[in-house]
């Protein structure tokens, strides 16, 4: 929930009144998409006693899931959608490595 509310809100306020789709809205879309991954990753890994990425991963397409419904149920154009399925798992992946880094110090990347 912690990764699709930012995307969520989006949806809501900005794309459902836009008509255009144009490169910066999938852009913007694709970071709040990564950001909120990131900080999810973060938050799940941070708990999980199981491998971090492989957690981020199975999460990441978790939240794109509820994110499709809820653009669905928005009537939200599909091609948003393609950079949240990138978005949600690199962001998971990104905070689940930094959790990685800060339990393990002497792992680089």
């Amino acid at each position: 929930m912690t990764a699709a509310a930012p995307a969520w809100i989006l949806s809501a306020l900005v794309l459902a009144t836009s008509e255009d789709i144009t490169f910066g809205l999938i852009t913007l879309y694709f970071l709040i998409a990564t950001t909120g991954g990131a900080l999810s990753g973060y938050l799940v890994a941070r708990r999980s006693f199981q491998a971090p990425l492989r957690m981020a991963v199975f999460f990441g397409l978790g939240s794109y899931g509820l994110l499709a419904v809820v653009d669905w149920l928005l009537s939200i154009a599909s091609v948003y959608d393609m950079s949240t399925v990138i978005g949600f798992p690199v962001g998971f992946a990104i905070g689940s490595r930094v959790v990685e880094l800060r339990q393990h110090p002497s792992k680089s990347i």
